[in-house]
């Protein structure tokens, strides 16, 4: 009997198929693996041949190939590899093992088949399996009689049971105790056993039936827990059939030996204590050592220390909640290969219900765990490259439905994950993208990456320019989805729409510049039919610049605006207006017949620039200069026409501004002396052609030198004497003025040096500053080189500056003069009272001079208001300790007018023209000694 329950476990615990038919074919035996497998009970299997099997079962099938091949009766077992499709769909792989079974005789009784599902995949499926099948096979399919009785009465009882005591169906049981059919002795034994918890018990007694007989039984009681309420078990078997059953267990016990010594598995048999008793032959297939060196040792010994605890608890539990156990452990083989295992351990009871033996089937995983663990790997790194991207990562259906995305796509979508998944990729981008969106996941269904840009729309609704890169999903050599990366690129395509723009257009017009207006020009010239004339209007503002060295460039700037606008609303709407550069606007007039059209737009400009402006409460009013070409008349390339409407601009300048002037050949020549005199202006300098002329300041009160305003002359080679109101403003516009105002300030230098190596006394000599000068970033460093090199006192070189010069930039001016007042010299305003600068200002300025400008000294004898203002600023200069110098002076009237007023110095024609630095010399007083 014990034997006969133990092998029965050992079969039903393998996770493993196995069944046994007759010679003839017939199932006579399945284990619970089986039956779950083929979806049948066991009263459906036994005795029915293959194809009355398959019939039922469509799994069963499957099998039928393999099985009913013959078995040779001196062969060895036949092993092989079933696929077989399960109920689910899903395909197993079964390896499958035919062994035939002999007689005492050896004539050959039938045929064993052991079947093992080496994927792994329906592992949880089959352990529940396992366990309905269980209660199931213990309940329906025993032939010993089950009770499960609960207070007083019985709750369930199988067929056996409700046959055994004679009731027709189990219903006449339930609610009756089973007490009413035991003998007395029994119940006394019951009452007398009723205090001991967590045993069974044993009693041989007597059964009485409804017909009134009384049969032979064997009954075991075991206490249990039934929902939630103490319950018992009670089996009840007839001691007659107890002999069949022992007369079949030496029989049964061949049978499951050759399972435990078939199977791969390795299945050991320990007791209580852990000390192993049994072990199957693949112990020593696996790990090398023989069983009988395993066999009366603790299991303990086989398992790596590290998993000792782990595996000692699985066994404990085992024994303690008498239920079965799973557990992972790994062992050193003999060859020094670590082997890991899943072991199963199911508890065996002694006739007392007690946990006498552990039986424990072991499965060698170690593959099964190396590539769990490479997957795992492979998960990680992906879900790292996932999850941590920079990139925006969605995965999506074939159909384009998303089902995962990561942290970078949910901040650039603004939508959760959760609000997404199984939503349609369409359904964020905007409608005029859907056709893209389509066919891009068309190409990617044909197994190729695709790149592209599509627009996103985002959760607040902005769309937004994301760059795409879509990639096809393999598994296993089949497309399953696609992976989507996006990058967002909206601001980058904002920032190169911008340089696109700020290429073509001006930024503080907005109007075309010069690069797209020549384009226009060219495309205008293409169109233009032979009966037409294309015009170009070349605009100049006149004195543009003494607005920004008066007001600051930022009032120009508004003040460019305001004039664009203006232009912009007299000129046709088919006109192109474009900013050149600086104050230059250029117009394009195509499709005229008559040049009328073209004058009336070119007078409806000047009066639109000569209309005043308001700018900060104040009126400003400007006039401009206009030069016109017309094609085919002028020329017919872009540089041509506008550079014959530039020679056009300037001769309407020359003609007294405010007008404009078409084109005229002859004009040509007249560019051509301007452009001549530039280039000769910028080899002046290397020739030594400048040289510096000095007109002296006389002191008022004893009449003596007592400095100079040095002048630059132009010596020009074969043109002599150029006019400083001829080259100065050229240079001035070139930027040649730099080098030119160094060159003074060299020079005078180098003679105030070499007057006072003559002995001469020194004299204050100043120089004038260029805005342009004035505002270079090196000038000061300029200035300090300049001493270094000439070894001058700096104390007697001055500057003179204008008032709309400091006025630009007050708290540059502020700086730059002192430090010039730091390094000794001495600082005048020239030609003061012309200017914008607020009286306030002065006393903030390093000043040391005003030069009152010719133009109030020349009528200071015949006009009070010329008079009033020449003692107001002397006044003035006085209140603020400065020293005050008139220019311009010509008459001795003025002289005593001016003496009168307490001027300080004199200079003009009446004591001396600007000298050559011989002539300048004799002026000069010898140094007292």
């Amino acid at each position: 009997m014990e034997s006969e329950r133990r092998l029965r476990t050992l079969i039903d615990a393998m996770p493993d198929f196995v069944c046994f038919l007759d010679i003839d074919g017939r199932w006579l035996e399945i284990n619970r693996y089986g039956r779950e497998l083929l979806n049948l009970q066991e009263a459906e299997i036994r005795g029915k041949t293959q194809a009355e099997l398959a019939e039922l079962s469509p799994l069963f099938a499957t099998f039928v190939n393999f099985v009913e091949q013959d078995c040779e009766p001196d062969g060895p077992p036949v092993v092989t590899e079933q696929h077989v499709e399960q109920a689910d769909g899903n395909l197993a792989v079964y390896e499958m093992k035919r062994v035939p079974v002999y007689r005492e005789d050896g004539t050959c009784e039938g045929m064993l088949v052991l079947g093992r599902d080496t994927t792994e995949k329906q592992a949880a499926i089959q352990d529940l399996q396992e366990k309905q099948g269980l209660y199931s096979s213990i309940m329906e399919g025993s032939a010993i009689a089950i009770f499960l009785h609960q207070g007083k009465q019985v709750v369930i009882a199988n067929e056996a049971g409700y046959k055994m005591v004679g009731a027709d169906e189990p219903t006449d049981l339930i609610g009756r105790s089973i007490l009413e059919f035991m003998h007395p002795d029994f119940i006394k034994s019951m009452q007398a056993n009723a205090g001991l918890q967590g045993r069974r018990t044993y009693e041989e007694e007597w059964i009485y039936r409804s017909d009134g007989s009384m049969l032979p039984v064997t009954v075991t009681v075991s206490p249990i827990t039934y929902q939630s309420q103490p319950a018992m078990h009670i089996f009840v078997q007839s001691r007659t059939e107890i002999k069949q059953v022992e007369d079949k267990l030496s029989e049964s016990e061949a049978k499951y030996q050759m399972i435990a010594e078939n199977t791969s598995d390795w299945i050991s048999l320990l007791d209580a204590q852990g000390t192993v008793q049994y072990a199957s032959p693949s112990h020593e297939a696996l790990l090398g050592y023989s069983v009988d060196k395993l066999v009366g040792k603790s299991s303990m010994d086989i398992v790596l220390p590290a998993d000792q605890e782990q595996a000692r608890a699985a066994f404990q539990e085992c024994v303690a909640t008498k239920r079965t156990s799973v557990m992972e452990f790994r062992s050193l083989t003999k060859n020094g290969d670590i082997l890991t295992f899943e072991a199963k351990c199911s508890p065996i009871f002694d006739e007392t219900g007690t946990v006498n033996r552990i039986m424990v089937v072991s499965r060698d995983i170690t593959e099964r765990k190396r590539a769990e663990l490479e997957l795992e790997e492979n998960e990680q790194r992906y879900k790292s490259l996932f999850e941590y991207n920079l990139n925006a990562v969605i995965s999506m259906d074939l159909e384009g439905h998303i089902k995962s995305m990561n942290r970078a796509a949910e901040a650039l979508s603004g939508y959760g994950t959760d609000e997404v998944i199984g939503q349609s990729i369409l359904k964020f981008i905007p409608r005029s993208n859907y056709k893209f969106g389509r066919m891009s996941i068309e190409k990617v269904k044909g197994g190729e990456p695709h790149y592209g840009e599509i627009l996103l729309v985002n959760k607040r609704g902005e769309q937004l320019n994301v760059e795409v890169a879509l990639m096809p999903i393999h598994v296993n050599g089949e497309m399953i989805g696609v992976y989507g990366m996006m990058k967002n690129v909206t601001e980058q395509k904002r920032a190169e729409a911008l340089v696109s723009h700020m290429a073509y257009y001006d930024s503080l017009t907005d109007l075309p510049n010069r690069t797209l207006f020549r384009d226009h020009i060219s495309r205008a010239l293409e169109r233009r039919k032979p009966d037409e004339m294309v015009a170009i209007l070349f605009a100049d503002l006149d004195h543009f610049k003494h607005v920004n060295d008066t007001m600051g460039h930022s009032v120009g700037d508004q003040l460019l605006k305001m004039v664009a606008e203006r232009m912009r609303e007299c000129l046709p709407e088919a006109a192109s207006l474009s900013r050149n550069s600086g104050d230059e606007f250029v117009i394009l007039l195509t499709g005229l017949t008559d040049r009328t059209v073209v004058e009336d737009a070119s007078r409806r400009l000047l009066d639109a620039i000569h209309a005043p402006f308001t700018l900060h409460g104040q009126l400003t009013y400007l006039t401009g200069s206009i030069g016109i070409v017309l094609a085919p008349e002028h020329g017919m390339d872009p540089e041509t026409l506008l550079q014959h409407a530039d020679i056009a601009m300037y001769d309407a300048k020359d003609k007294g501004k405010n007008h404009y002037r078409i084109f005229d050949y002859i004009l040509t020549e007249r560019m051509a002396k301007r452009v001549e005199l530039e280039r000769s202006m910028r080899t002046a300098l290397e020739r030594d052609e400048f040289a510096l002329y000095f007109q002296p300041l006389i002191c008022a009160k004893t009449g003596k030198v007592v400095g100079a305003e040095a002048l630059i002359r132009w010596f020009r080679p074969g043109h002599g004497m150029v006019s400083p109101g001829e080259f100065i403003p050229i240079a001035e516009e070139t930027g040649l003025i730099v080098d030119i105002d160094h060159w003074v300030l060299r020079t005078a230098c180098k003679h105030q040096k070499q007057w006072q190596a003559q002995g001469f006394e020194p004299i204050q000599i100043s120089v004038n500053l260029s805005t342009r000068q004035f505002q270079e970033p090196n000038f000061l460093e300029r200035v300090r080189h300049v001493v270094e090199d000439t070894g001058v006192d700096l104390s007697w070189i001055g500057f003179e500056i204008t008032e709309s010069l400091i006025m630009q930039n007050v708290d540059y001016a502020i700086k730059v003069l002192n430090e010039l007042r730091d390094m000794g010299s001495i600082i005048s305003i020239d030609d003061f009272g012309t200017g914008y600068s607020s009286l306030a200002y002065l006393k903030k300025f390093p000043i040391d001079k005003l030069k009152i400008d010719r133009t109030f000294v020349r009528d200071i004898t015949t006009h009070a208001e010329d008079e009033a203002i020449t003692k107001t600023i002397i006044t003035l200069a006085k209140s603020l300790l400065l020293k005050v110098v008139a220019e311009g002076v010509e008459t001795i009237d003025q002289i005593e007018k001016l003496r009168h007023l307490e001027c300080d110095e004199f200079q003009g024609f009446y004591f001396s023209r600007p000298v050559p630095v011989e002539e300048f010399t004799h002026m000069l007083s010898p140094r007292v000694r």
